[in-house]
């Protein structure tokens, strides 16, 4: 499987699950019953836009979304800070626009092809059955975690979204990137042993 695949498997899943969160907003306000959730989430979003545009290059720094957010807010709404600021983006992604602005993405975007690539180097693979299964499982897991940061932090911990529970969600996606990258470092190693040479 190229990583040309793997990136447009991942981009189907991020398309399903806006495509649901979206399906589900519109329906609630043609209702006319938007949920506090949903509706919370679009005003939030629409709020860490006007953030972000405050510092697009840089963003505002990591974990001060909450105070810069109350900055804008009372910027916005003749001194009343609290109108419209909830602790954190409620989006992975629109967390790292706003904090580290489009440095930051990029840097997280480079990121995102070399796991790509580590993907793939297990899913070309098919040499050693015992270590694909357990990279699958664990490239599943990463690509699920990676669309689900598209409605909240499961990748990067948010200080001020829950804490320290907000960081034991987080841990899960790090962890299966640790083990990852420890069996492709094991699996070089044994085709060196046996004298086949693998690129990286």
């Amino acid at each position: 499987m190229s990583i040309i695949a793997i990136m447009a498997i991942t981009a189907v899943i991020f398309a399903v699950t806006l495509s649901i969160f979206n399906f589900y907003v519109k329906q609630e306000k043609q209702e006319g019953s938007l949920g506090a959730s949903n509706g919370a989430r679009v005003a939030i979003w629409q709020h860490s836009f006007a953030i972000f545009l405050e510092q697009p290059i840089f963003g505002v720094g990591p974990y001060n979304y909450y105070d810069y957010s109350l900055y804008v807010a009372s910027k916005r709404n003749n001194g009343d800070q609290q109108k419209g600021v909830m602790t954190s983006p409620h989006g992975q992604y629109v967390q790292l626009l706003v904090e580290t602005g489009i440095i930051g993405v990029a840097a997280f975007l480079w990121f995102i092809i070399e796991l790509f690539k580590l993907i793939k180097y297990f899913l070309t693979d098919k040499k050693d059955f015992r270590i694909n299964i357990i990279a699958s499982a664990l490239s599943a897991i990463l690509i699920s975690r990676l669309a689900a940061g598209i409605l909240g932090d499961y990748i990067i911990p948010q200080y001020h979204n829950g804490g320290l529970q907000s960081f034991c969600s987080t841990i899960y996606f790090w962890v299966a990137v640790g083990i990852l990258v420890g069996l492709k470092r094991v699996h070089l190693l044994e085709q060196k042993k046996n004298g086949i040479h693998t690129p990286n």
